[in-house]
C-alpha cells in the first residue's frame, strides 16, 4: 500500500479552493515589494492602506459636516476649539489677506452671527480626497445688525460658495473659502442691482 503524498502548503491550498486566500492575506497586510515598481511610479496601495483612506476620508466629512452645524447653525461659537487647528491659516476670496489662528476665526465669525442671527448653512455637495474636504454650500439668513458698516435691512440674504478645509490630526487647519459677494451685497442693498440701475 502506498503511502499518501504530503502536500505542501500551497498545494494544500490549492487542492482545498484557497489559495488566493493567502494571496488576499498577503495584499492586505503586506507593503509593496522594494523595486517591484519603476522609478518614480506611485507605490501600489494594499487593501488595508485603501480602507484606511476611505475611513479617514469619511472621518474628515464627518468632522467638517459637524463644524458646520454645530458652530455656524447652532452658534456655538464656544466650539471652534474643538474643530480648528491653532494655527488655522485662512484664505477668503476678494478678502484681503486675513490674520492666521483662532482668535481671528472667532472674531469674524462673532461679527457674522451678530449680523445675521438666525444664519442656516446647507451643504449642497460634498466631495472629498486625502486630507481636504470640499462643501458647496447655501446660506440663509437674516440681516438683523450691522455688517461691514451696513446697517440691518432686515432682508432675507441667499448667498452661496464653496469651502475647502483641509485637515490635520482631526482638525481643520487650513481653509479656503468663495462666495458670491456680488449678489449678497446687493441683497443687503450696498450694491444696486442691474434692474435697478
Amino acid at each position: 500500500m502506498k503511502s499518501p503524498k504530503k502536500l505542501s502548503r500551497r498545494e494544500f491550498l490549492q487542492a482545498a479552493g484557497l489559495a488566493g486566500v493567502g494571496a488576499t492575506l498577503a495584499a492586505c497586510v503586506m507593503p509593496a515589494t522594494p523595486g517591484a515598481a519603476p522609478e518614480g511610479a506611485a507605490t501600489p496601495k494594499t487593501i488595508l492602506d485603501t480602507r484606511r483612506d476611505q475611513m479617514s476620508t469619511e472621518t474628515n466629512k464627518a468632522i467638517c459636516r459637524r463644524f458646520l452645524e454645530q458652530v455656524y447653525n447652532e452658534q456655538r461659537v464656544d466650539l471652534v476649539q474643538e474643530f480648528l487647528a491653532k494655527d488655522l491659516v485662512q484664505h477668503i476670496a476678494g478678502s484681503p489677506p486675513v490674520p492666521s489662528g483662532l482668535e481671528s476665526f472667532k472674531q469674524g465669525l462673532t461679527v457674522a452671527l451678530a449680523a445675521f442671527p438666525d444664519i442656516q448653512l446647507t451643504y449642497d455637495d460634498e466631495i472629498a480626497e486625502g486630507d481636504k474636504v470640499v462643501f458647496r454650500w447655501t446660506m440663509t439668513a437674516t440681516h438683523q445688525g450691522e455688517f461691514m458698516g451696513i446697517p440691518a435691512t432686515g432682508n432675507q440674504i441667499t448667498r452661496s460658495g464653496a469651502a475647502i478645509y483641509r485637515l490635520d490630526n482631526a482638525k481643520i487647519a487650513e481653509l479656503w473659502f468663495f462666495a458670491d459677494n456680488l449678489e449678497f451685497m446687493q441683497q443687503l442693498g450696498a450694491i444696486p442691482t442691474p434692474e435697478a440701475a
